[in-house]
């Protein structure tokens, strides 16, 4: 069992009561109870933030929050956004923006959920009932880095395709979370992101933006090379793998590896070929960096709209994108937004704001240690993390000091274990015939009476043996 919430962490109360936008009283509060539970390890989950509280919540304060309260997520996220830029003093920055989407699971029974869709998951590599998110994610290094945004896709049903009407594609919601980044005034170095997202509408939508990017390309994409034969040009395609294997004379070729330190013999771990060249798919001239690792022998293509940029540039940029992987495994295995069980729109908003704020708060901490300890190295979440449960048990040891509040909490804690332990599964209930309903099979009573009273009712596989058994005595 945890340790029980005392009440809310300073730094979560401080930063909400400095945002911009309109907050009461009862909303601050439970708010900040949420983000404290979520920090300290209690998840989303609404039974068991009340159930680890030594305040007095209800589950349904917290219910009607989520569903009803006057509060929009998206409204709250920008007002934090405009809070962190003055934090971290992001005001003509350059940025690197992580573009990716993730996928929060239900089950088959939840169909009339807010967003749930009958999806292709590749991560499981198969289709699964479930919400697709699409996120923006800012990063500036390990220290600073934090979502700016999410859409919801929706998918457009059948019966609206046959129409002729178009859905909003995931790339197409990833250009609006960009409008919005700058919009907020961000400035946008680079857009990253993997090869789901490389096509031609999300690479003209970027070029319009004039913001570069890079992501990976799928090795089947088909490249064309023009080259002098008989005295006239002729046109040459074939895809990206054929390319980096009988195009060499082509490719620049660059042995990368990480640096440990000055005196250390430097250890080949990528071998990289580049070459600039024509992406039919895309219509355009690009970069393109092939990656092979030497520990495991795994291929990877890059392509970037930069022409100027190398292949140490490049790697070193998309490198960055793995911090929103990092992001989504502590929404959903740390901050618990997986236990959400969310309806409707107003508490999806709300539900997803507060997995970003925490993550926020966290980009924060981190930024502080790093200023009020200069070279002493960053530290980790799960080290901020830490110093959260600290704050939270220096907090409960004055109560626990008083003999009167010590016996109150015992008691609280006792309580809500005796609450646990007499838990009892629902009984089954029977299946029974309702009075006066209409009858499965009209044709029974155009039948014959003396037919109706020899042939008793059975299930229908005794019902099958028997008419056999008649067939056969026939």
């Amino acid at each position: 069992m945890q340790l029980p919430i005392v009440q809310s962490l300073s730094f979560v109360l401080r930063t909400l009561t400095s945002l911009d936008t309109k907050i009461n009283k009862a909303q601050l509060g439970n708010l900040a109870m949420i983000i404290t539970a979520m920090i300290l390890g209690s998840g989303m989950c609404l039974s068991k933030i009340v159930a680890s509280s030594l305040g007095s919540p209800a589950v349904n304060t917290l219910s009607h929050c989520f569903s009803y309260a006057n509060l929009d997520g998206r409204a709250l996220m920008k007002s934090a956004l405009r809070y962190s830029m003055g934090i971290f003093g992001l005001h003509g920055v350059p940025i690197k923006i992580a573009i990716d989407d993730t996928m929060k699971h239900h089950s088959k029974f939840c169909k009339t959920i807010y967003g749930v869709y009958w999806l292709f998951d590749h991560v499981v590599n198969s289709n699964v009932h479930a919400k697709c998110i699409v996120f923006a994610y800012l990063i500036i290094n390990d220290t600073i880095r934090f979502p700016i945004g999410w859409r919801i896709f929706e998918q457009i049903e059948k019966s609206r395709k046959d129409k002729g009407e178009k859905g909003v594609k995931k790339w197409e919601l990833a250009l609006e979370l960009i409008d919005d980044a700058i919009e907020l005034g961000f400035t946008i170095e680079t857009v990253l992101c993997d090869s789901w997202y490389c096509n031609r509408g999300m690479a003209k939508g970027l070029k319009s933006r004039n913001v570069h990017w890079i992501s990976e390309i799928k090795a089947n994409q088909m490249a064309e090379l023009w080259i002098q034969e008989g005295g006239k040009l002729r046109k040459i395609s074939m895809n990206l793998t054929q390319l980096f294997q009988y195009g060499k004379c082509l490719c620049k070729e660059v042995f990368l590896g990480l640096k440990i330190s000055e005196e250390a013999i430097q250890k080949v771990l990528y071998s990289t070929s580049e070459v600039t060249i024509h992406i039919r798919a895309l219509k355009g001239t690009y970069k393109l960096v092939r990656s092979e690792d030497k520990r495991t022998g795994a291929c990877k293509i890059f392509i970037t709209d930069e022409l100027s940029w190398e292949a140490q540039k490049i790697l070193t940029l998309y490198s960055c994108r793995w911090l929103i992987e990092e992001f989504f495994k502590n929404a959903k295995g740390l901050y618990g937004f997986e236990k959400a069980s969310i309806r409707k729109i107003q508490g999806a908003s709300i539900s997803l704001f507060l997995v970003s704020f925490a993550d926020l708060l966290i980009s924060i901490q981190l930024h502080k240690n790093v200023h009020e300890n200069p070279g002493k190295g960053q530290l980790t979440v799960s080290a901020i993390i830490a110093h959260a449960q600290e704050e939270n048990l220096r907090n409960l040891l004055p109560l626990l000091e008083d003999e009167v509040q010590r016996k109150i909490i015992i008691e609280s804690l006792l309580k809500q274990l005796k609450a646990q332990q007499s838990k009892k599964r629902k009984p089954r209930k029977l299946l029974i015939p309702v009075p006066g309903s209409p009858s499965p099979n009209s044709d029974l009573s155009s039948l014959k009476p003396s037919f109706a009273s020899d042939v008793p009712l059975r299930d229908p596989i005794s019902a099958e043996n028997g008419r056999n058994s008649h067939a056969k005595a026939a």
